[in-house]
């Protein structure tokens, strides 16, 4: 065998703290310095990830909503707020005597939105949210916006949770819907666990390690 050492990796490092406030402080110290990390996020519905996915099923719902597609463009074609706002009021005014309101309505991401709508028509929403999340190739779109292994995580739970809420709905008698899904996020506990595989630094409170191993753990908050 051979006797080289192998350097330390981000996914050897685990640092343990009291509190999950404590954990997001950290995590993000770690982002600033551009270390890989991952950690448990409470505010799991409020993460980017999770509120493109409910914006693309609003989309789905209503495609001719303005605010959907305005949101839907920040997101997906980088443009910023001002500019959606100051393209928005131009159009507007360009448009005074229309009774149609198009806008964006050739812009090549709500054409293929449109077109995806379309071909997406009578699924369930739990069938529906994982056409979204895979045909759209979510996986590789949210990379972009760094902690990649914890956003593509989200993506995973999510699709865990609409297929609870579609099971849930059944059980009950109940119809599910779009809307139905969106408020149960809002409500249903979600036990968010951290990539223990993915290359980055573990941060997670003393509770949440128990039972896991790494190579090198960084004890904080012990005064």
């Amino acid at each position: 065998g051979s006797d080289s050492v192998r350097r330390i990796q981000p996914g050897d490092v685990a640092l343990l703290c009291l509190t999950n406030s404590e954990c997001k402080l950290f995590a993000k110290a770690f982002q600033k310095k551009g270390i890989p990390v991952t950690y448990k996020n409470d505010d799991f519905s409020m993460q980017t990830e999770i509120q493109l996915v409910i914006t693309l099923l609003k989309f789905m719902v209503n495609a001719s909503n303005k605010k959907t597609r305005a949101e839907l463009l920040r997101l997906l074609d980088d443009q910023s707020t001002t500019e959606l706002l100051n393209n928005r009021l131009a159009y507007l005014n360009s448009k005074l005597d229309e009774e149609q309101d198009l806008w964006q309505e050739e812009h090549p991401l709500i054409v293929k939105l449109l077109n995806f709508r379309r071909m997406s028509s009578g699924l369930s929403v739990s069938d529906l949210t994982k056409r979204l999340v895979y045909g759209l190739w979510l996986f590789d779109v949210v990379c972009k916006w760094g902690e990649a292994d914890m956003r593509q995580q989200n993506l995973y739970t999510l699709c865990d949770l609409v297929a609870q809420y579609d099971s849930r709905c059944e059980q009950m008698g109940l119809g599910a819907s779009v809307s139905g899904f969106i408020n149960y996020l809002s409500y249903v506990k979600i036990d968010v666990k951290i990539d223990n595989t993915a290359n980055a630094v573990k941060v997670l409170t003393y509770h949440g390690s128990k039972g896991l191993e790494w190579n090198y753990v960084i004890l904080s908050s012990l005064e």
